[in-house]
Formats: structure tokens, sequence, C-alpha cells
């Protein structure tokens, strides 16, 4: 004979069966979130901050991403450096070399502090003035570097005439703890020398170099 199953012991197993399975669904559910959550921040820990700046006088808002500021931004930092740099009189040569000394890294200010000094006692000396009218602001992304080139003109009483010609201010940047600097630049007779004028002219070079061993030959 057999013993007939007490239908509230099976009720109980079931429900114990339930509940379990049930624990044991809200653990992977609950691990799963966790690692969900964990992902997440690692995401936000670990994406570039952009930090996002409007200056006063400046028409261009300054966007840091992973430390570095926006090329528009920094053509309007090359083009005022130009300006105060290319617009000299006896009048403001101590004031340029101060401003200049809180714009660019130190290294550079002690490379250029020595020709920029013997550049404003002969202004000084002469009475001269040195004026830059721009023209154009351009950036090389290949080498990293801004130029603002135009026309500079040297006038004063120990001149005859003026003397003007077409010269380019040649920079590039670097930001610390959202601070730009200026970590190079170069003053040089005509238009820019960008990665494509550099190009052909050590193609030219190489063109001429190749004429010359022709004809040598």
């Amino acid at each position: 004979m057999t013993a007939k199953a007490d239908p509230k012991f099976s009720g109980s197993v079931r429900t114990v069966r339930s509940l379990r399975y049930e624990n044991i669904l809200v653990r992977y559910g609950v691990g799963i979130m966790a690692c969900t959550i964990a992902f997440q921040g690692f995401l936000l820990a670990t994406r570039p901050r952009d930090v996002v700046l409007v200056p006063p006088f400046q028409t261009e808002a300054i966007t840091f991403t992973e430390g570095r500021a926006n090329s528009e931004y920094y053509k309007q930092w090359a083009w005022s450096i130009a300006m105060m740099v290319g617009n000299i009189s006896p009048g403001n040569a101590d004031f340029v070399k101060g401003e200049v000394e809180k714009m660019v890294t130190p290294d550079l200010y002690r490379r250029m502090v020595q020709k920029l000094e013997a550049d404003l006692d002969s202004l000084k000396s002469d009475s001269a003035v040195v004026t830059f009218a721009p023209s154009e602001v351009t950036f090389d992304p290949k080498l990293d570097l801004y130029f603002v080139s135009g026309q500079q003109t040297i006038s004063g009483p120990a001149r005859k005439t003026d003397d003007t010609k077409q010269v380019t201010f040649e920079m590039s940047f670097v930001s610390d703890r959202l601070r730009i600097r200026v970590a190079s630049f170069t003053v040089y007779d005509g238009p820019p020398l960008t990665a494509e004028t550099r190009n052909e002219m050590l193609d030219q070079r190489e063109r001429e170099a190749a004429t010359a061993k022709e004809t040598g030959k």
C-alpha cells in the first residue's frame, strides 16, 4: 500500500523551490547591475573632459579637450601676439617686453630675450616705429604651427623712406592647467612656410641639384 503525499508538504516544497529560484535570479540581476554601473563609472572617469571658457575681448570660446584648446582660439592668440610684437615704438617697448615674458614659456623667453632687447634698443636709439598689418592667419595641422602673415613697415626720423615688406610670424602653443603659452616663435620675410610650401621648396632644391649634376656631366 502506497503512502499518500501530504498536499501541504508538497505545496511547501514548491514554495521553497520557487523562492530559491527567485533568489538566484535576484542575485544574478544584482551582479549584472553592479557590473553595468562599474563599467559606466569607468567610461565617465576615462572620457576626455571638455572645459569650455568664454574669455573677454574674444569672439571664440575656448574648448579644452585633454588639456588642449581648439584651433580657432589658438588662431586668435597668434593674431594677438603678432599684433603686439609687430607694432612696437619707443613708447611701448618696455611694455611689449614685459607682456612677451608673460605669454611665452621660460625656455623660449631665455632664447628670445637677447634678440628682443637688441631690437628694442635699436628702435629706441633710432626713434623708429614698427607697424604690422596682418592679412591672414592660418594653421597647419601637419606641422602643428600657426602663421600670421602681413605687411610690416619700419619708419622713423633717421629713415628717408619707409621700409615695407611681407613678414610671417610663426608660432606654436602649449597649455598647462588651462593656461596657454607660446612654445616656439619665429619671424621671417615672405609667406608662411607651411608643410606644402616646404615640400615644394624641397622638391625645387632636388630638381636644381639634379639639373646641376647633369650639367656638370
